[in-house]
């Protein structure tokens, strides 16, 4: 049985968008210092975005700085490839994303299960992926191994594997939001985050 633990949610929400505005020792991309200034240009950009695929494959390198060290291996795996490049180059890959973007948008979180069919994108980013291109009326949420940890499992995988699928943790994430009286699906999530951040940090 899936519990939660009690925590303020909301005051932990505020921690992660207040450690997004740091500035950091060195630009995260071009002049970027921040990563909260970094996710708005992404945000930006997928605003304004006219699916022309040089600005596509872009966002996506800009989804991987912002995503944290693991993000590079998608730009240059350990084994001195590039998926980003391999994707450039195959159209059928390039449609597969397309297709999940048009979801994404519309709010439906079969979204993720596109996402992860990119060859390099597994579930921590894939949900980075889901959510930059989703509305902000129906934000996609990310799963990464803090938020496994937090109920007590080891990655992102086995978490969605609990629920069945990424669409019925999402619809776990929605009714927990309501019950808990949050404004937002994000400030669960988001709250998740920072408070196993911290908790790994503690100990």
């Amino acid at each position: 049985m899936i519990t939660m633990k009690v925590i303020n949610f909301d005051e932990y929400s505020r921690k992660w968008d207040f450690d997004q505005s740091l500035k950091q020792k060195k630009f995260i991309y071009l002049n970027f210092d921040s990563y909260g200034l970094l996710h708005d240009e992404i945000k930006k950009k997928i605003t304004y975005f006219n699916h022309d695929n040089s600005e596509l494959f872009e966002v996506i390198y800009m989804i991987h700085k912002w995503g944290g060290v693991t993000g590079r291996y998608f730009i240059m795996n350990r084994k001195g490839g590039s998926n980003l490049e391999k994707f450039k180059q195959s159209e059928s890959q390039i449609d597969i994303y397309k297709r999940a973007i048009s979801l994404a948008v519309n709010g439906d979180p079969s979204a993720f299960d596109l996402f992860c069919e990119i060859k390099g994108i597994g579930a921590s980013f894939a949900g980075k992926h889901a959510y930059f291109w989703s509305s902000p009326n129906k934000p996609m949420i990310i799963v990464d191994r803090l938020v496994a940890n937090y109920f007590g499992l080891k990655s992102a995988e086995a978490l969605i594997k609990s629920f069945g699928s990424y669409t019925l943790l999402y619809k776990f994430f929605e009714n927990q939001c309501v019950l808990l009286g949050l404004k937002s699906i994000l400030d669960l999530e988001r709250g998740i985050f920072q408070y196993q951040r911290e908790v790994k940090t503690r100990f």
